[in-house]
This record gives C-alpha cells, sequence and structure tokens, in this order.
C-alpha cells in the first residue's frame, strides 16, 4: 500500500464511551463525523461508534447518504441542503434550517417530493456563522415553521465556538431565551449544542451534545487518546555526498554525506507543505528530519543511519512518539489538528489496527 490511515477502531469507540459518561443522565450523544470522520474513515467510524452515540452529525449530503448505509440512528446534515431534499427525507435524515429564507425553500422542496422533512433550526448565540441571531427572527422562523405542513420541527441547536466560562456561560443564556420561545409551540424539541471541551461546560444541562475532535483524542482534558497513525512507503533510497542540494526551491544543503530516504506522501496526500524541513518520519525505529521541500506526491528524509530500505514504511503521524504526534506537528506547521487529520485523504489506504497492535 503506497500510504495508510491506520486507525484503532476499538480505541474511536473507547473514546465516545469517556465523553459519553461525562454527560448527564438523560443528555444525548452526537458523534460528529463529517469530513470522513476527521480522516478517520466514515463507514469504518460510523459502526464502531454503533451503540455509543446515539446521533451522528454531518456537513453534506453525500456523507448524510452514506452515513445512512451504516447505521439506523438518527443522522443530522449540519449546513441547509442545497438539493437532494426527497433522497434526504426518503432516508429519514434530518437537516438544519440556518436562515429564514431556509423554511420556506426546504418546506417547498419536500412537497414537490411529497416527503415529510425533520428539521433543525440554528440559533445564533455569538459565534456568528450560522442561524438566527435577531429574537424577532426567531418568532418569525416559529410562525413560518409551524404553518409548514412539510417540515417536521425536530431540534434547536447552536454552537458554541469558545471555551471561555463567561463566554459560554453568556451563549448558554441565549440559548435558553431562544428554547423558552420555541418549546411550547414544539414541545417535544431537542435541543442540542456543540462546544470546543467539555471541561465545565454548560451546554450539558441541554438534551444533546455534539462532540467533534475529542472523540478522536484531541483538544479535551478527559482521558481520551489519539486513533490514528499515518504512514507511507520508501520509494528509494540514494547516498549523497557533502554539499549537495536538495529539493525544489534547493532549501536544504547536505552538510555530511547523507542517505537520502524519498516517501511515498506529499500535500496531495495532507501532508502539509509547511512541514518542508521540519517534520519527522520514523524508518526503522530512527527518527529521519525531512528535507527539502514536501512535493506534491513524495517528501525526502535524512535517513543516515536508519538502514532503510525501499518497501520499508515510514511513519509520519504516531500518538506513541511525542515528535511524531499530531499536536507537534500541527504546531510546527503553523495550523491546527483538525486541519491535519481532515486534509489526510483517501489517497490513503485505510487500515483497522491489528489486534494486539499499538499506534
Amino acid at each position: 500500500m503506497r500510504n495508510a490511515r491506520v486507525v484503532d477502531y476499538a480505541q474511536l469507540r473507547r473514546n465516545a464511551a469517556v465523553l459519553k459518561a461525562g454527560l448527564p443522565r438523560g443528555c444525548r450523544f452526537c458523534a460528529v463525523v463529517k469530513a470522513n470522520a476527521y480522516g478517520h474513515g466514515l463507514i469504518p467510524a460510523v459502526q464502531a461508534l454503533e451503540g455509543e452515540a446515539d446521533w451522528f452529525a454531518v456537513a453534506t449530503p453525500e456523507e448524510a447518504l452514506s452515513c445512512r448505509s451504516a447505521t439506523k440512528s438518527p443522522v443530522l446534515l449540519l449546513s441547509p441542503p442545497d438539493g437532494e431534499i426527497g433522497k434526504l427525507a426518503g432516508a429519514e435524515i434530518s437537516v438544519v434550517a440556518a436562515g429564514l429564507p431556509d423554511i420556506p425553500r426546504l418546506a417547498r422542496e419536500a412537497g414537490r417530493a411529497g416527503r415529510r422533512l425533520k428539521v433543525h433550526l440554528a440559533v445564533d448565540c455569538g459565534m456568528h456563522r450560522l442561524g438566527l441571531w435577531r429574537k424577532e427572527d426567531w418568532r418569525r422562523a416559529a410562525d413560518l415553521l409551524a404553518a409548514e405542513p412539510f417540515l417536521q420541527v425536530e431540534g434547536l441547536m447552536t454552537h458554541f465556538c469558545d471555551d471561555d466560562p463567561a463566554f459560554s456561560a453568556q451563549n448558554a443564556r441565549r440559548f435558553a431565551e431562544a428554547e423558552g420561545l420555541f418549546r411550547p409551540r414544539f414541545p417535544g424539541i431537542l435541543c442540542h449544542a456543540a462546544a470546543t471541551s467539555f471541561a465545565g461546560d454548560p451546554q450539558k444541562a441541554f438534551g444533546m451534545v455534539r462532540c467533534g475532535l475529542a472523540l478522536y483524542g484531541y483538544g479535551t482534558a478527559l482521558p481520551v487518546r489519539p486513533c490514528l497513525r499515518f504512514e507511507a512507503g520508501v520509494v528509494c533510497v540514494r547516498t549523497v555526498p557533502a554539499g549537495e542540494t536538495v529539493g525544489y526551491g534547493r532549501t536544504f544543503c547536505t552538510e555530511r554525506e547523507t542517505e537520502l530516504c524519498v516517501i511515498s506522501a506529499g500535500y496531495a496526500d495532507g501532508y502539509p507543505r509547511a512541514l518542508s524541513n521540519l517534520g519527522q518520519a520514523e524508518i526503522n525505529g530512527k527518527l529521519c528530519p525531512v528535507v527539502g521541500r514536501v512535493c506534491m506526491d513524495l517528501l525526502t528524509a535524512d535517513a543516515t543511519g536508519a538502514g532503510a530500505r525501499p518497501g520499508d514504511r515510514a511513519v509520519l503521524y504516531a500518538p506513541s512518539r511525542p515528535e511524531l504526534s499530531l499536536q507537534r506537528n500541527a504546531d510546527l506547521a503553523g495550523t491546527i489538528v483538525y486541519e491535519l487529520l481532515t486534509n489526510l485523504n483517501n489517497r490513503s489506504g485505510l487500515c483497522p489496527l491489528p489486534k494486539g497492535a499499538s499506534l
């Protein structure tokens, strides 16, 4: 295999159990599996989480329908769909209405399909991305939703964008106001939120919490663990003398005789160009610095002393070594763990971690 994402799905399930255990009794747990389950593989992640997750959330109609093929649990499409309303309604996919114009549009398309569509209304509590901000718009939305026979009001949702306790408390108060307006008119409504942290967050009092990054082992103080390793193959090894430059732009120059190892991963596979001359690869147990610019399909490492041979495996991200952790690589690349994970794509094979093995 050219390169691979090796995933410990048993650990993913354990992470879900840890996060779910931290919620109050009766609060449902929604696993966010958008962006190919943050690079971990949508279908196998959903299958691993079946029975732990009460709901699943995705970002596109295609993801929603794929998710539905793997679970009978409720599935929520987090962004208003532009089309596919008939398919979504027929598959019992719930969708988000993020603004007043979404309501008549979704109702019209559901009516054309002859299907009743489940809708979650987004309320903006301070992030100012999706959702209704003005209270007069809340009231108008309630009137519109109540008048549409092809829409079933299932949920009220928001997104907490920061783990600052004071700001989150302010968000929660605003969401409670929205709930107070909508619940009398839609008594069975499910109120839910997402936040960047589970530590003392006020949204735990809601009916459901949506969890993304923490599910995959990052961004929380709770005892979850990363569950993905990214590795690639050694393509060739060559020895060059001191004073030779390497790669596009000649950004690295050898200071001694050097064994250069070419590895089958590049920025088209999700390994960022920003890690040129900064990243590391583990080959035969030895850490080897990435040298020269990361290319579209390949990168080069200084593998002197590693005994590298074509066909060996080079580990680029792994939770078992601090130097190869996603957080360290994100810091070096000037980005966030979310981006490194979700940039990993289907040019990499997806391999469940063998039983008894470790990452």
